[in-house]
């Protein structure tokens, strides 16, 4: 299943599309569903190194709080197949220069981001979502 995700990763690389703002992207995520979306995002989260400069876009659930007067937001993929879900969150930040309006906590969005590795607390590698664009999107399940 991991070589499936890599091959759509890898023909993702060279397809492109664009968004309101006409950003390209490298890797168009939003073109996946299901456990394919879950395994590519998978992959962006395991080796965060391979896929840094790289500009993704995506589509999920925006959450933001705020703890010790710093605010963090996520973009959350969900995938539900018969009685399990399963969530992979992904830290957003505004790319240099860009000021977002951000939507309210658990409004479906479209993102186009550059991904940039980064260290999480734990000193491990993780990837952070330098966001480009953002605009709201209706529900998958609408």
């Amino acid at each position: 299943m991991k070589r499936f995700a890599a091959l759509i990763l890898l023909a993702l690389f060279f397809c492109t599309s664009s968004c309101a703002e006409d950003l390209k992207a490298d890797l168009d995520l939003t073109l996946l569903s299901g456990n394919i979306l879950m395994n590519a995002a998978d992959e962006i989260q395991s080796s965060p190194e391979r896929y840094a400069g790289q500009t993704v876009r995506l589509q999920g659930q925006f959450y933001a709080s705020v703890s010790e007067n710093q605010i963090r937001r996520s973009l959350i993929l969900t995938e539900c197949s018969g009685n399990t879900c399963r969530e992979i969150g992904m830290k957003l930040v505004p790319a240099e220069g860009f000021d977002p309006v951000w939507p309210e906590n658990n409004a479906f969005i479209e993102i186009t981001a550059s991904i940039q590795e980064a260290e999480s607390a734990y000193g491990t590698k993780i990837p952070v979502l330098h966001v480009l664009s953002v605009r709201a999107v209706s529900s998958s399940s609408d």
